[in-house]
């Protein structure tokens, strides 16, 4: 149970990373640069909870039926936080008018790259992948991001380096 007790210490340890101010506008809204860095730590926190409750046949590991229904709750919160992350952001980036209509094809794409990996996030979470829904998410989070940015006129994508 030593291990399981580390286990929910670091999920929490990156939730607390991924509440951190500086990643944050407002309450629903990220930091353009650093936002995808709340999706990348509460997938972590999320694949700490979800090997918490993970069943192993081999190993015969079981967790109190109180502290799965907690963990399953944590996964489940993260994962429909994220998602909401992702609709902002997607409704933020279908919404704001695009200031050159040469730019409109390029904010176009973006904007059904965004879609096609929020499908793709709700398909992962429908599966039961928690962890694989979050990278679709912040996917989807990103196109977005980029759309906005084509829509104002905005075509640098220095930003590329913290793919992973």
């Amino acid at each position: 149970f030593e291990s399981d007790s580390k286990d929910v210490e670091k999920a929490i340890e990156k939730i607390n990373k991924s509440l951190d101010a500086k990643l944050w506008i407002d309450a629903v809204n990220l930091d353009i640069k650093k936002g995808h860095k709340v999706f990348d730590e509460e997938k972590n926190a999320v694949e700490k909870l979800m090997k918490l409750i993970k069943h192993d046949d081999e190993k015969k590991k079981s967790i109190s039926p109180e502290l799965e229904a907690a963990a399953q709750f944590g996964i489940d919160n993260l994962v429909n936080a994220d998602r909401v992350l992702a609709i902002t952001a997607m409704l933020d980036a279908t919404s704001i008018p695009v200031d050159n209509p040469k730019d409109q094809k390029k904010v176009d794409k973006e904007n059904t790259k965004s879609s096609e990996e929020f499908v793709k996030a709700d398909e992962e979470r429908d599966d039961g992948d928690f962890d694989k829904a979050i990278k679709h998410y912040e996917k989807a989070w990103k196109h977005a991001q980029k759309a906005i940015k084509h829509a104002q006129g905005h075509d640098d994508d220095d930003d590329e380096d913290e793919e992973d």
